[in-house]
């Protein structure tokens, strides 16, 4: 009953909105119904607030997960504090992306029976999502090699389609619309496959060069006539992939 008090209470300041909210009084509660609960022995009633009392915030530190990852072990509820800690990984930046991953499967070997393991396997999915997206390096002329900027991540190798337009003007509409831009390709004039490399980071343990964009200026070796082209990018070796498509103008008026 006096936990109830404390979750209206909590309720009732969070109704008050962001400007009047006082998340200090608010963390006091949760700190009371913590104590409360521990000295009846309810771990679980616990940890749950405990849990929710970080979902309030919107960085948790590192080191306090890992503290409460030690001391609640044996509970099951505590792989939603794994789940929090690679939340809070992924909103670092890729470079954190080998630990985030080691985090999700060492939650899911503790806690492969708990309801929501499920989340830590859709977070890893996540974290090893293939991701490849292409630009003009420069403008194209007649008889130049092709030029493209390529980003990717967990992918090996890559197949190159080149269409000829079924336009002959640069529709803008369609520039930033992959989709839109599969419905002009018209005939296929080139085909090739490449490989996509895992290139050096400075400053970063080789482990962890795999899970990194990758970030490579590459000249293709074709000639091709003024007009228009679609390109397109297919990755290899992925269930689904998802195509790169961009407008190639190629034309002696840049």
């Amino acid at each position: 009953r006096q936990a109830l008090a404390l979750y209206s209470q909590i309720g009732d300041l969070w109704r008050l909105g962001s400007s009047n909210r006082s998340q200090a009084k608010i963390d006091s509660l949760y700190a009371e119904m913590q104590t409360r609960y521990s000295q009846v022995g309810q771990r679980t009633a616990c940890l749950m607030v405990t849990i929710e009392q970080l979902r309030a915030h919107t960085e948790v530190p590192m080191e306090r997960l890992d503290s409460l990852m030690m001391t609640y072990a044996d509970e099951p509820l505590c792989a939603e504090l794994y789940i929090e800690k690679v939340r809070g990984l992924m909103k670092r930046g890729e470079h954190h992306t080998a630990e985030a991953i080691k985090v999700c499967d060492e939650g899911l070997r503790r806690y492969p029976r708990y309801a929501r393991v499920n989340e830590l396997r859709n977070l890893k999915a996540q974290l090893l999502q293939p991701r490849l997206t292409a630009s003009l390096a420069r403008p194209y002329y007649p008889g130049d090699s092709l030029r493209l900027r390529l980003q990717y991540r967990h992918l090996a190798s890559m197949r190159m389609h080149i269409y000829k337009a079924k336009v002959e003007e640069y529709p803008m509409e369609y520039a930033e619309d992959e989709v839109r831009l599969g419905a002009l390709r018209g005939r296929q004039i080139w085909s090739e496959t490449y490989a996509l490399p895992v290139h050096r980071q400075e400053g970063v343990a080789p482990d962890e060069w795999p899970y990194l964009t990758n970030r490579q200026e590459q000249a293709f070796a074709l000639s091709l006539d003024e007009g228009l082209y679609v390109v397109e990018l297919e990755p290899l070796g992925i269930a689904r992939p998802e195509k790169a498509r961009f407008l190639l103008p190629v034309s002696r008026l840049h």
